[in-house]
């Protein structure tokens, strides 16, 4: 997405990792096999990178987030974190009045809606839309609970959004009445001596209850590849015709089987995905090919890597502050109590009067009250200072202060 233009895309649509503590496998012998990924997070998964760029660009989600360690779990911040970062880029791309749809589940529901309302802004919010699975799943696994039956997707978008309203059928019962035309074609029920034209049907509510998921048998055959987290086409091409135009372009950060550029290729639209399972490539070709043999012809697969690091950036485009920031995950050196980078002190670790260096290893990121009890002393003075200051109510201590100072030689 780095790599991308701003605004530039019309649609988004993510079927992201709902943070499940599962590890998803395709069967053997599908179509998908060999697709396997991971939906359980630690702070492994997090770049010490993240901290800095958040921090600089959005400090209070940053703020929002460290909080979420202490009322959630260390694993949710982790996956929030892997999130966000992904959602700020999302922003950038999309166009002011494109529309995004991010599609998850009750795990991270809430925690997604607060990050969705920091980066993309609570007035771009339009609605959470409920998809009633016909066929819920976990009547084994729930069985002393209420068996979730639905997914929630969080609908954004800008001022002059496109929006072409869905509907859905009439019932059968319903539809009898119509038994007339006029001369242009059009049914009509005579009902008191007046005409009630046939409209397209009931236009669409935020629940939807008439889109069957992949474990339905039909959709199953139909439509299946194997791929774990598949979604039915019916559900893509509903909210990309809903919410774009024929020549639009629609983007899936987190393409899988490659539903979402299957239903724009039939609708007509643009489409780029991206994923990190090798085997989505593979998906992908096979399934716009079945669409439009024309189009795979067309399809170019790009191998994104990680550029190099830059002997003359080392720092990946942050200042020094923001890489220290990562580096510390956010928390100062010394009291190990979370800081704002915008109250963080740049200190020297050991100081110059004693010979230290000014290189970057022997810098830290110090909260106002650190900086100011270690002035120009050595780490060891220091950390017995703040002792003393917790001791007496002064500040507060991190919960890792003891084990980080005596690992580093402190204590």
């Amino acid at each position: 997405m780095k790599g991308m233009g701003a605004d530039t895309v019309d649609l988004i649509y993510l079927d992201p990792p709902f943070n499940s503590k599962r590890m998803y496998r395709a069967p053997l012998g599908s179509k998908a096999a060999g697709q396997a990924f991971k939906d359980t997070w630690s702070p492994k998964d997090v770049e010490k990178n993240w901290h800095g760029e958040l921090a600089a660009s959005h400090p209070a989600l940053y703020e929002m987030l460290s909080w979420v360690k202490q009322t959630h779990s260390v694993s949710m911040w982790s996956y929030l974190m892997y999130m966000a970062v992904r959602l700020v880029e999302m922003e950038r791309i999309l166009k002011p009045a494109g529309s995004i749809y991010l599609h998850c589940d009750p795990t991270a529901s809430h925690y997604l809606k607060m990050v969705m309302d920091a980066i993309f802004g609570r007035k771009r919010y339009q609605k959470e839309i409920v998809w009633k699975m016909p066929r819920p799943s976990g009547y084994k696994t729930q069985a002393m609970n209420w068996i979730r039956g639905h997914d929630t997707l969080f609908y954004y978008a800008g001022e002059g959004r496109i929006f072409n309203k869905q509907y859905e059928d009439y019932e059968k019962d319903y539809l009898k009445n119509f038994k007339d035309e006029d001369e242009e074609g059009r049914k009509f029920w005579l009902r008191d001596g007046r005409r009630r034209y046939l409209g397209k049907g009931y236009a669409l509510s935020d629940t939807w209850t008439d889109i069957h998921s992949m474990q339905t048998q039909s959709v199953s055959k139909a439509e299946g590849t194997g791929w774990q987290t598949q979604k039915p086409l019916a559900l893509l091409e509903r909210i990309i015709a809903a919410s774009s135009n024929e020549g639009d372009l629609v983007f899936d950060p987190f393409c899988g089987c490659a539903t979402a550029m299957v239903a724009a290729e039939k609708l007509e639209r643009q489409w780029i995905g991206c994923d990190i399972d090798k085997e989505a490539q593979a998906q992908t070709a096979d399934r716009i090919a079945a669409v439009n043999p024309e189009a795979e012809a067309a399809v170019e697969f790009l191998d994104i890597t990680r550029p190099e690091e830059d002997p003359e950036d080392p720092f990946g485009g942050l200042t020094m502050a923001q890489y220290l920031f990562g580096l510390q995950q956010g928390i100062c050196n010394l009291c190990r109590f979370p800081v704002r980078l915008w109250d963080c002190h740049n200190d020297h670790i050991k100081p110059q009067d004693v010979g230290g260096s000014d290189a970057v290893h022997n810098r830290q990121l110090l909260c106002g009250k650190c900086n100011s009890v270690k002035n120009r002393d050595s780490m060891k003075i220091a950390v017995k200072r703040i002792q003393k200051h917790a001791d007496k109510g002064r500040l507060q201590l991190g919960p890792d202060f003891y084990a980080h100072h005596r690992r580093n030689g402190f204590l």
